[in-house]
């Protein structure tokens, strides 16, 4: 991600691109834990787009900066504090980590699950999978999940 930082400084939109589709799903996911709306996907992309316009303005120059700006955005979204305890950042700095680091169609998949209202047979319809593909995915972005929360911080 650090690459990506660099290169988003420098106005490439395909770095920008590339950083908002790896982090989508863990926004989505958290986004979805923090709000109660249909309107999840909207939220999403609304915090993709701050985090994004703020690291083209010189925002977040580390991963770090940029995970606290992205829960930040987060958290303005869900109209929950600001502060959360040391723990609660970690887990969710750690999913955001997880999912980012996972194959595109995996994150892809997780992300329509938990954020698009989408049916399992939807998805896979619109992605061409079978249910078994589909199933598996969907196990790789929730151990993903999983692997994020029993990290110690």
């Amino acid at each position: 991600m650090q690459h990506l930082l660099e290169e988003i400084k420098g106005s490439s939109q395909a770095a920008c691109d590339s950083l908002a589709g790896m982090l989508r799903p863990g926004v989505g996911y958290l986004v979805s834990r923090s709000v109660t709306s249909n309107n999840v996907e909207h939220l999403t992309e609304g915090v993709l787009h701050f985090v994004v316009s703020s690291l083209q303005l010189g925002g977040a120059t580390s991963v770090h900066e940029l995970i606290r700006t992205t829960l930040d955005a987060v958290h303005a979204v869900s109209g929950s504090k600001a502060e959360q305890p040391a723990r609660e950042v970690q887990v969710a700095a750690d999913i955001l980590t997880e999912l980012a680091a996972l194959p595109l169609r995996t994150r892809d998949v997780f992300y329509r699950c938990c954020s698009s209202g989408e049916s399992d047979e939807e998805i896979c319809s619109e992605m061409k999978l079978s249910p078994e593909e589909f199933r598996v995915l969907k196990a790789e972005g929730k151990a993903a999940i999983d692997r994020a929360r029993k990290r110690k911080g």
